[in-house]
């Protein structure tokens, strides 16, 4: 396909209405938090999409895109490098709690007794 023939379809695709969503950094980061959480620390989960779509849309609950599309948008970010290490880093913790602040929490929770 020639680079005119994709300008030619997005002037008509404009032309008929249909507008090309504006990705905000902060829309972005809020998909990798959906993704890291969707994952779990995970490399490759059953049904991760229908999950982080879940969690993108209470993210982002105005945002309407489609599972496919979310899963799209991640792989861009990670393969474009719009967010350095140490920022996908920072994204992956707020998404997954560590093990040890797992087991912080799980000290300050009431156990049960026999």
């Amino acid at each position: 396909m020639s680079a005119g023939s994709s300008r030619t379809r997005q002037a008509a695709s404009a032309a008929s209405g249909v507008r090309r969503m504006r990705w905000t950094k902060n829309m972005n980061a809020n998909a990798l938090r959906a993704n890291y959480r969707a994952k779990g620390g995970e490399i490759a989960g059953i049904a991760y999409r229908a999950r982080m779509h879940s969690f993108f849309a209470e993210l982002e609950p105005s945002i309407p895109v489609m599972e496919q599309n979310l899963a799209d948008r991640v792989r861009y970010i990670m393969c474009s490098k719009i967010f350095d290490d140490a920022e996908l880093e920072r994204l992956r913790r707020e998404a997954i709690p560590s093990s040890n602040e797992l087991a912080m929490a799980g000290e300050a929770a009431p156990q049960p007794t026999d």
